[in-house]
Protein backbone atom coordinates (compact mmCIF):
# COMPACT_ATOMS: atom_id res chain seq x y z
CA UNK A 1 0.00 0.00 0.00
CA UNK A 2 1.61 3.25 -0.75
CA UNK A 3 1.52 5.87 1.65
CA UNK A 4 0.45 9.26 1.00
CA UNK A 5 2.94 12.21 0.72
CA UNK A 6 1.55 15.41 3.09
CA UNK A 7 2.20 18.86 1.23
CA UNK A 8 5.32 19.52 3.82
CA UNK A 9 7.21 16.41 2.28
CA UNK A 10 6.46 17.52 -1.07
CA UNK A 11 7.79 20.85 -0.08
CA UNK A 12 10.80 19.22 1.38
CA UNK A 13 11.36 16.92 -1.51
CA UNK A 14 11.46 20.02 -3.81
CA UNK A 15 13.52 22.07 -1.95
CA UNK A 16 16.73 19.34 -1.19
CA UNK A 17 17.51 18.92 -4.75
CA UNK A 18 17.41 23.25 -5.08
CA UNK A 19 19.58 23.47 -2.46
CA UNK A 20 22.15 20.64 -3.19
CA UNK A 21 22.50 22.41 -6.69
CA UNK A 22 22.49 25.65 -5.17
CA UNK A 23 25.60 24.58 -2.17
CA UNK A 24 27.56 23.22 -5.08
CA UNK A 25 27.43 25.86 -7.02
CA UNK A 26 28.00 28.45 -4.79
CA UNK A 27 30.76 26.59 -2.67
CA UNK A 28 32.50 25.68 -5.71
CA UNK A 29 32.70 29.66 -6.47
CA UNK A 30 34.17 30.34 -2.85
CA UNK A 31 36.72 27.61 -3.16
CA UNK A 32 37.56 28.75 -6.79
CA UNK A 33 37.86 32.31 -5.46
CA UNK A 34 39.86 31.09 -2.42
CA UNK A 35 42.15 28.88 -4.36
CA UNK A 36 42.76 31.43 -7.18
CA UNK A 37 46.01 33.65 -5.27
CA UNK A 38 44.83 36.89 -7.02
CA UNK A 39 41.37 36.52 -5.70
CA UNK A 40 42.04 35.12 -2.42
CA UNK A 41 44.77 37.82 -0.93
CA UNK A 42 42.31 40.73 -2.60
CA UNK A 43 39.62 39.16 -0.68
CA UNK A 44 41.65 38.77 2.37
CA UNK A 45 44.00 42.15 2.00
CA UNK A 46 39.90 44.09 1.68
CA UNK A 47 38.80 42.42 4.92
CA UNK A 48 41.79 43.35 6.56
CA UNK A 49 41.72 47.29 5.30
CA UNK A 50 38.26 47.11 6.38
CA UNK A 51 39.15 45.62 10.14
CA UNK A 52 41.95 47.94 10.45
CA UNK A 53 39.97 50.95 9.61
CA UNK A 54 37.02 49.56 12.29
CA UNK A 55 39.75 49.12 15.03
CA UNK A 56 41.28 52.62 14.54
CA UNK A 57 37.76 54.14 14.69
CA UNK A 58 37.78 52.44 17.92
CA UNK A 59 40.64 53.91 19.33
CA UNK A 60 42.86 50.70 19.13
CA UNK A 61 46.22 50.80 17.84
CA UNK A 62 46.93 48.75 14.71
CA UNK A 63 49.68 47.95 12.02
CA UNK A 64 48.13 45.95 8.90
CA UNK A 65 51.12 44.30 6.47
CA UNK A 66 49.36 42.53 3.16
CA UNK A 67 46.11 40.27 5.32
CA UNK A 68 48.11 40.65 8.84
CA UNK A 69 46.63 42.81 11.65
CA UNK A 70 49.15 43.40 14.24
CA UNK A 71 49.40 45.20 17.57
CA UNK A 72 52.10 47.60 17.46
CA UNK A 73 52.65 47.57 21.06
CA UNK A 74 52.20 43.87 22.10
CA UNK A 75 53.51 42.98 18.53
CA UNK A 76 50.95 39.83 18.65
CA UNK A 77 49.32 39.30 14.99
CA UNK A 78 46.10 38.05 13.65
CA UNK A 79 46.37 36.75 9.87
CA UNK A 80 43.66 37.12 7.71
CA UNK A 81 43.39 33.72 5.66
CA UNK A 82 40.44 32.28 3.55
CA UNK A 83 39.11 30.63 6.86
CA UNK A 84 38.46 34.26 8.13
CA UNK A 85 36.67 35.80 4.79
CA UNK A 86 33.16 33.67 5.98
CA UNK A 87 33.21 32.99 2.05
CA UNK A 88 31.56 29.11 2.57
CA UNK A 89 29.35 29.80 5.45
CA UNK A 90 27.81 32.86 3.19
CA UNK A 91 27.64 30.36 0.29
CA UNK A 92 25.42 27.49 2.57
CA UNK A 93 23.51 30.70 3.78
CA UNK A 94 22.62 31.77 0.05
CA UNK A 95 22.00 28.03 -1.33
CA UNK A 96 19.44 27.56 1.51
CA UNK A 97 17.60 30.97 0.52
CA UNK A 98 18.28 30.73 -3.09
CA UNK A 99 16.64 27.45 -2.52
CA UNK A 100 13.13 28.57 -1.45
CA UNK A 101 10.47 28.94 -3.79
CA UNK A 102 10.59 32.98 -3.86
CA UNK A 103 10.12 34.97 -6.55
CA UNK A 104 13.18 36.53 -8.88
CA UNK A 105 13.05 39.79 -6.88
CA UNK A 106 12.36 38.26 -3.86
CA UNK A 107 15.76 36.05 -3.92
CA UNK A 108 17.93 39.14 -5.17
CA UNK A 109 16.29 40.52 -1.97
CA UNK A 110 17.26 38.43 0.40
CA UNK A 111 20.45 37.36 -1.48
CA UNK A 112 21.47 40.59 -0.70
CA UNK A 113 20.04 41.51 2.68
CA UNK A 114 21.83 38.15 3.75
CA UNK A 115 25.40 38.94 2.23
CA UNK A 116 25.75 42.35 4.19
CA UNK A 117 24.41 41.06 7.35
CA UNK A 118 26.83 37.91 7.00
CA UNK A 119 29.66 40.14 6.08
CA UNK A 120 28.88 43.03 9.00
CA UNK A 121 28.99 39.78 11.77
CA UNK A 122 31.78 38.69 10.17
CA UNK A 123 33.83 41.90 10.31
CA UNK A 124 32.47 42.32 14.00
CA UNK A 125 33.89 39.03 14.83
CA UNK A 126 37.50 39.80 13.48
CA UNK A 127 37.29 43.36 15.04
CA UNK A 128 36.81 41.37 18.46
CA UNK A 129 39.35 38.71 18.16
CA UNK A 130 41.41 41.04 17.11
CA UNK A 131 40.56 43.81 20.46
CA UNK A 132 40.59 40.30 22.40
CA UNK A 133 44.19 39.48 20.87
CA UNK A 134 45.90 42.58 22.13
CA UNK A 135 44.80 42.01 25.60
CA UNK A 136 46.78 40.32 28.22
CA UNK A 137 45.90 36.93 29.28
CA UNK A 138 43.28 36.92 26.58
CA UNK A 139 40.88 34.29 25.58
CA UNK A 140 41.42 34.27 22.01
CA UNK A 141 40.97 30.98 21.84
CA UNK A 142 38.16 30.38 23.46
CA UNK A 143 36.21 32.73 21.41
CA UNK A 144 37.46 32.15 18.48
CA UNK A 145 36.94 27.98 18.74
CA UNK A 146 33.63 28.24 21.00
CA UNK A 147 32.00 31.44 21.15
CA UNK A 148 32.07 32.83 17.38
CA UNK A 149 31.42 29.37 16.13
CA UNK A 150 28.03 29.33 17.81
CA UNK A 151 27.28 32.58 17.24
CA UNK A 152 28.12 32.40 13.29
CA UNK A 153 25.34 29.03 13.10
CA UNK A 154 22.90 31.24 14.99
CA UNK A 155 23.27 34.08 12.91
CA UNK A 156 22.98 32.14 9.79
CA UNK A 157 19.79 30.54 11.16
CA UNK A 158 18.23 34.19 12.41
CA UNK A 159 18.91 35.25 8.95
CA UNK A 160 17.18 32.56 7.35
CA UNK A 161 14.18 33.05 9.09
CA UNK A 162 13.74 36.30 8.97
CA UNK A 163 14.20 36.61 5.63
CA UNK A 164 12.00 33.46 4.74
CA UNK A 165 9.22 35.39 6.76
CA UNK A 166 9.79 38.98 5.39
CA UNK A 167 10.02 37.83 2.28
CA UNK A 168 7.03 35.57 1.78
CA UNK A 169 5.62 35.52 -1.67
CA UNK A 170 1.62 35.92 -1.52
CA UNK A 171 1.78 33.75 -5.11
CA UNK A 172 3.67 30.75 -2.69
CA UNK A 173 2.14 28.27 -0.25
CA UNK A 174 5.79 28.40 1.16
Amino acid sequence: MAKKVTLAQSRLLAYFPRFVVYLAILHSIAVTLQLNETSANFIQQYLALTVEKVVRFLGYPITVHANNLMDPTTFRYVVVDNECTGLLLLASVLAALLALNKSPWHKLATVLIATGVMQLENLSRIVHLYIEMTTPNNNFDFYHLYVWQAINFVTALLVLWTLDKLFRDKTTND
